[in-house]
């Protein structure tokens, strides 16, 4: 029968061993922390470089942002720019359109007698239009100079026909009609273009509508004269 040999352990030998594995516990303790540390470390490097990535990918978006925002504002001007060009030539060529649709209109109504009092009419709201057309080169002397052709066959027979009460009447109410255009036409920009031939003829045409209210007889060949027998 084997007998187990036991051997006493004493209390210097028992503190050796346990110091020695408190150290050993202490140093892996001690390395784990630096383990932690060197790895806490590692990461922060990083966020700390994802960070200045960041930082820098922002600044280049705030670079673009400021040069888009740059060109926006240089481009809206241009926009803008070429948008009330479009607006000056889309109202140029409306003027002209309704200017060559008023003469014709006057000239329609000319060649009709129970029209004729229409044809001054029209041809004032063409001169009206012409205005804001340039007409520098060609002038505005054959506009006016067929104003008065118009002017002309206006009498106190057609389309001023009528009592005594009842002539000045209808001469007040064509005044009437007529003003909105030679009011417009006197107060636009252009005015000077046509001023000294637009203002002694539009004189002359009051004068005649006075001696056809008047019920005086008017002359065929001058404006402002009274039919002479």
């Amino acid at each position: 029968m084997d007998v187990w040999e036991i051997s006493v352990v004493d209390s210097d030998s028992f503190i050796s061993g346990l110091v020695a594995l408190m150290s050993l516990v202490f140093t892996l303790l001690v390395g784990y922390q630096i383990y932690n540390a060197i790895d806490a470390r590692e990461k922060i490097d990083r966020m700390q470089n994802e960070l200045n990535r960041i930082n820098e990918f922002r600044g280049d978006i705030d670079k673009i942002r400021a040069e888009l925002s740059s060109d926006i504002k240089s481009n809206s001007a241009t926009l803008k720019a070429l948008v009330e060009e479009a607006k000056d030539n889309n109202t140029k060529t409306e003027n002209r359109l309704n200017e060559g649709i008023l003469i014709l209109l006057a000239r329609m109504c000319a060649a009709k007698p129970i029209m004729s009092q229409n044809a001054f009419l029209k041809m004032l709201g063409a001169i009206r239009c012409a205005l804001d057309i340039d007409h520098k080169e060609d002038g505005y002397g054959w506009m006016l100079k067929e104003l008065e052709e118009y002017m002309l066959m206006l009498n106190n027979r057609y389309p001023f026909s009528g009592s005594s009460d009842e002539i000045p009447q209808k001469v007040q109410a064509y005044k009437d009609i007529y003003k909105e255009d030679d009011d417009l036409i006197r107060k636009h920009k252009n005015y000077y273009l046509i001023k000294d031939m637009y203002e002694p003829l539009m004189g002359k045409f009051d004068i005649r509508l006075k001696l056809i209210s008047q019920m005086k007889p008017v002359s065929l060949t001058e404006v402002d004269k009274a039919f002479e027998h």
